[in-house]
């Protein structure tokens, strides 16, 4: 279970404030997508609302990998995608050339454009100009996420130090702006 910590980046309450069942993404979108570990994917979509506020979502949270390269297609082909994209040295990675193979074109970001991501979501859940939906898995991993630092004062999400499956926060995260 997640434990939370008190010395997140953001407080579960904060969190819990952007939340908006009436949000709905207009386009264009952002798919990124994230691997655990332990092999866990999650696909969350990003892009502005009807009130011009930035909205994240997780479309998919489940075991495995095989089942993304047909997923991310066919979003790609039936939806207002503008990028999809991932974190080019995590586990996600792996996918680059299986997605490649299935005529998926992937964006990918570096460390330095991770920990921008992150810094940029901590600020609009600060600013309140971020929405979401309320889902269980981006609350999970926000209770459970540690961070691990980059550079001179910058930070990522830290996989080895969290105590849940973050790959939902680190997809919402990837494409902030």
């Amino acid at each position: 279970d997640p434990d939370g910590r008190p010395d997140l980046p953001f407080s579960p309450e904060e969190w819990a404030d952007l939340l908006d069942n009436s949000s709905q993404l207009t386009g264009p979108l952002h798919v990124w997508f994230d691997v655990s570990p332990e092999r866990r994917t999650a696909i969350a979509v990003a892009g502005r609302n009807q009130a011009g506020l930035w909205h994240v979502e997780i479309h998919y949270h489940r075991q495995g990998t095989a089942w993304v390269a047909g997923v991310l297609e066919r979003m790609s082909q039936s939806w207002d995608v503008e990028t999809i994209g991932c974190d080019a040295i995590g586990p996600a990675s792996s996918l680059l050339v299986p997605l490649e193979d299935a005529g998926v074109k992937v964006t990918t970001v570096n460390s330095t454009e991770l920990g921008q991501a992150c810094g940029r979501l901590v600020d609009m859940v600060k600013d309140k100009t971020l929405r979401h939906l309320g889902s269980d898995e981006l609350r999970n991993a926000i209770l459970g996420a540690r961070t691990r630092p980059i550079g001179d004062g910058a930070w990522a999400w830290g996989r080895k130090h969290s105590t849940v499956d973050i790959s939902p926060l680190v997809a919402a995260t990837t494409r902030t702006s």
